[in-house]
């Protein structure tokens, strides 16, 4: 096993010393386009956490119940936590979507974000059901906090 303080020039040269949750999780990022050299950082100090006996948590807090799907538990900075993908709506060809992250406690946070092409235009009854799906989102958030 290679020490975390070492040569290493991509999150890759680490990966043995991370569980296969974090893994699948930095190679997530890196098809995403994260930084080379930021995902590197965030290994190294995971990779200590793990070494230094920071609990992963895995099967022991039931997921959110809103959670559609759940990714692997991570240790960074002294926190662990897991995100999740929530609800999802689709209005034209913009879509709401619910993502959070639950931390070691339970706990939650949520937030919405929305996608939509640069230019969307919407008429005013798709506005309208914009508008009443982003309500609905936004009250169904604020019901599970």
């Amino acid at each position: 096993m290679t020490s975390p303080d070492d040569a290493a020039v991509s999150w890759r040269e680490v990966a043995d010393q991370l569980t296969p949750e974090q893994s699948a999780r930095f190679e997530l990022l890196e098809r995403s386009g994260d930084d080379p050299a930021t995902l590197l950082s965030m290994a190294r100090e995971l990779a200590t956490d793990n070494r230094t006996g920071v609990v992963v948590l895995s099967g022991e807090i039931a997921s959110p119940g809103d959670a559609v799907h759940t990714y692997g538990w991570q240790t960074y900075g002294g926190r662990t936590w897991r995100e999740f993908d929530g609800s999802r709506r689709h209005v034209g060809s913009a879509v709401i979507r619910v993502s959070g992250r639950q931390f070691s406690d339970g706990s939650c946070e949520r937030w919405i974000s929305l996608s939509a092409t640069h230019d969307e235009e919407f008429q005013a009854a798709q506005a309208r059901e914009l508008a009443a799906a982003l309500q609905a989102i936004a009250d169904e958030s604020d019901r599970l906090a």
